[in-house]
């Protein structure tokens, strides 16, 4: 799998982003907007709306599982039903990635019963995962 996004990504960059989609809050010369625009094109990041982004937004821990889902599995959706011990998660979209991340050791509780769906994650929160996850 990680190879497969290897070669989807260098591909994307010798585009140069021709294909990529782009969004109206993210100009050409943002940093990251041709990584954002190619991440969309292969379904790992969806924005806020078609036209906009938010690439200034936070990231939840939610969000951060639902990606790590769509990047391990190549799916847009886990499913509904959290099958995790989390009593805290409240957003059926993302109970099946959370329960998925969690049950493969990517995305840890904040304690036995509780996620935190909606805190927010540092960098290193999401290294942390994205490394855990490859």
């Amino acid at each position: 799998m990680s190879g497969s996004l290897t070669c989807l990504i260098l591909a994307g960059m010798m585009s140069s982003g021709l294909w990529a989609k782009s969004y109206d809050d993210v100009k050409n010369d943002a940093p990251f907007a041709e990584q954002i625009g190619i991440l969309s094109d292969i379904g790992v990041v969806k924005g806020t709306s078609d036209k906009e982004f938010s690439p200034d937004a936070p990231v939840t821990r939610e969000q951060m599982a639902l990606l790590l889902f769509r990047l391990m599995i190549g799916k847009d959706s886990a499913g509904t039903l959290n099958t995790s011990p989390f009593s805290d998660l409240y957003d059926d979209t993302y109970s099946g990635a959370i329960s998925w991340a969690n049950a493969s050791g990517y995305i840890l509780g904040t304690s036995d019963v509780t996620f935190e769906p909606t805190a927010g994650i540092t960098l290193q929160d999401a290294m942390t995962m994205l490394v855990r996850a490859l």
